[in-house]
């Protein structure tokens, strides 16, 4: 799993908050990353919207509030997730204005599910170890 978040502030900090998102967004894809990426505008219905990036779009917010990035993804491998980190860092430098207050990380992930197995195929037995001191 990566996250990684942005702050924006100042004037046209929500417009500018959405380019970085926006940039990063089409830069996945054309890496050739398909999968879903969780965009939260921190600041701008990021708890409240149900996942729904359409209440976003309300004109209803102030465009020169305190807004922040954060994207984040769950991906089969380290690579993509890095990728996603790496994407939105860039956009410290040279992306919109006025970026900053960086923060990633990319967490392994484990996956456990329960199964059903015919007790055939299973043989149960226990193993007493005795370690001395």
């Amino acid at each position: 799993m990566a996250e990684a978040e942005l702050s924006y502030a100042g004037m046209n900090s929500l417009a500018r908050a959405k380019l970085a998102a926006d940039i990063v967004l089409e830069r996945m894809q054309k890496s050739g990353f398909n999968g879903e990426i969780r965009r939260d505008i921190i600041g701008a219905f990021s708890v409240l919207d149900g996942g729904d990036a359409s209440a976003s779009q309300a004109n209803n917010l102030p465009f020169d509030g305190d807004y922040r990035v954060r994207l984040s993804l769950i991906s089969a491998d380290q690579k993509t997730a890095q990728t996603l980190c790496d994407e939105l860092q860039h956009l410290y430098c040279s992306g919109p204005a006025a970026g900053g207050g960086y923060r990633s990380s990319v967490t392994p992930q484990m996956a456990s599910a329960s199964i059903l197995l015919n007790r055939t195929l299973i043989e149960p037995h226990i193993a007493v170890e005795v370690v001395d001191r």
